[in-house]
């Protein structure tokens, strides 16, 4: 999933959250996707390609040793998996 596809999804469940749930549930998924946007891939330093060609990104919200995690990283594949989406 594409890092925008998962921040429309997050707005798509804010804007349809019951109105019942005012106090905690439109919280939570502000804050989750602030944790998304935190969360956002950026251009690995050198512009390098996988052994498919795609660009390689990062988080560099995510240190992995001398470097950072590719994108995505595990704070976003747990959010994606938990999405469901």
């Amino acid at each position: 999933m594409k890092h925008e596809e998962l921040l429309d999804a997050i707005s798509v469940q804010i804007l349809h959250a019951p109105p019942f749930a005012l106090g905690g549930y439109p919280r939570f998924l502000h804050a989750l996707g602030a944790v998304v946007q935190l969360h956002k891939p950026e251009q690995e330093i050198g512009g390098g390609c996988d052994e498919n060609g795609e660009e390689l990104w990062v988080c560099t919200h995510c240190p992995d040793g001398d470097g950072f995690q590719d994108y995505p990283c595990p704070t976003i594949r747990v959010i994606e998996e938990a999405v469901k989406l």
